[in-house]
């Protein structure tokens, strides 16, 4: 039995943790899923998922059933391991959260899923993956969450970035969300063509380092094949400068092709 998300947005991110942490109820509010949320252990059962709506860009949200140190779905292990980024959440009500985090990474690195703080080595199917992790401490509101909360620091803070959110409150999450923009290393571009107006409604997302040839690709692999010269506007040294087809893209620059 296999279970397979197809990827929708500009990434995909995947949420993770013990029974009871509130995962569903963090997918909900960064998204507009309405999943099943109860007080008892397992209420998800296969994966469920929404889209975080960041500025111009949408990025899917999975949550998934949850993890023990002696139990894992045995078809969630692809689903890990083909995310973009893991957030890991940490129940700061519960005074077993050190235990927990233990267990589950414990039991990922069983399945040969490492959670790292920095962007995962490029690996085979079956080989040892390296997933970018952030941890969300949640129930921070929560009597003893705050003592809990520099605990998890004194242990994780070198390994993970650690950010305290409580899924009760249903203020801004739009801090959270750029956090996880920040996390996935990618940038958004822009097109235009010649004599009109830049597109900003729909940006083609890259990773970071990204060059003009690779924006030409993801529009179609003719337009590469075809380039004769771009110009660009944004970080480059004026608008509308010529550039090379290597030439490095930022955030936010926009590019017009002329074939």
């Amino acid at each position: 039995y296999s279970l397979h998300v197809p990827r929708q947005g500009a990434a995909q991110v995947v949420l993770i943790g013990f029974p009871n942490v509130g995962k569903s109820q963090i997918l909900s509010r960064l998204t507009k899923a309405t999943p099943q949320v109860a007080p008892y252990p397992f209420t998800t059962q296969e994966p469920q998922v929404g889209m975080i709506e960041f500025e111009d860009i949408k990025i899917q949200l999975i949550d998934t059933p949850p993890i023990t140190d002696d139990f894992i779905q045995p078809w969630l292990s692809p689903i890990i391991r083909s995310a973009d980024l893991v957030l890991l959440v940490a129940d700061l009500g519960s005074e077993e959260v050190l235990e927990e985090i233990d267990g589950l990474t414990g039991r990922l690195e069983r399945s040969r899923i490492k959670l790292v703080s920095d962007d995962p080595k490029e690996v085979g199917l079956f080989g040892d993956a390296y997933k970018k992790t952030i941890i969300l401490g949640n129930k921070s509101d929560l009597e003893g969450a705050e003592i809990r909360l520099e605990t998890l620091k004194d242990l994780y803070a070198d390994k993970f970035p650690i950010i305290p959110v409580s899924s009760e409150s249903s203020g801004s999450w739009v801090g959270l969300k750029k956090e996880i923009y920040r996390a996935l290393n990618i940038i958004r571009v822009y097109t235009k063509q010649p004599g009109e107006s830049a597109d900003l409604k729909d940006p083609v997302v890259l990773k970071k380092g990204s060059i003009v040839l690779d924006a030409a690709k993801a529009i179609h692999k003719d337009f590469a094949h075809n380039l004769r010269y771009v110009r660009m506007w944004g970080s480059s040294k004026f608008d509308g400068q010529q550039v090379d087809r290597d030439h490095p893209l930022q955030d936010g620059d926009i590019v017009e092709f002329h074939m």
